[in-house]
């Protein structure tokens, strides 16, 4: 069946003949399953890092969540404002009330952007959080909104995605047989 899809999608969309289709059947591959299912088992295979513009795939949003609901976007603040409060600083227990104040005021996403910038950037964060908080919805959008990926339904209603290197001879890729995320 798998072959037979195959054949039918190079020389039903006009992509080989059926000779040379024949031929490449053994060297061209489709993805089983939806773009989403393919971009996490791309990121399974090359990792977050070896996406190009990684850094613009970061969910802040998502982080800073998860910052506010620990308290970790005040902590460091709260432990200031004490030390201020027992060493009789008024001014500066002001700023940092000030600080806090504003912290809380804050969208999640400004809280992810504020941390991640504090730290010097994505790329300082560790590959644990680079990953967790990876926007695979947002790459597997792009790249099928910039033609990178193909997307292609069988006479069976099989769902298959098709990479642009597998249509285009100048971009070389090892082609591996990926397996399916459930």
């Amino acid at each position: 069946k798998y072959d037979a899809d195959k054949f039918a999608y190079l020389v039903g969309e006009n992509i080989l003949s059926a000779e040379d289709a024949l031929d490449k059947l053994d060297e061209f591959y489709m993805f089983e399953g939806s773009v989403e299912d393919y971009i996490y088992d791309l990121i399974d295979d090359i990792g977050v890092d070896g996406v190009r513009n990684a850094d613009y795939y970061f969910d802040h949003e998502k982080f800073g969540r998860d910052i506010r609901i620990n308290g970790e976007h005040v902590n460091h603040l709260e432990d200031d404002l004490h030390y201020a409060e027992m060493r009789g600083d008024e001014d500066e227990v002001e700023s940092i009330q000030e600080q806090i104040d504003e912290m809380e005021k804050m969208s999640d996403r400004e809280i992810g952007e504020y941390w991640v910038d504090s730290l010097g950037g994505v790329g300082e964060l560790s590959k644990r959080n680079r990953e967790m908080y990876f926007d695979y919805e947002a790459l597997a959008r792009d790249m099928e909104m910039g033609g990178d990926v193909t997307t292609w339904e069988s006479s069976d209603g099989t769902d298959y995605v098709i990479s642009s290197w597998q249509l285009n001879p100048r971009r070389k890729r090892k082609n591996t047989k990926r397996r399916r995320r459930n």
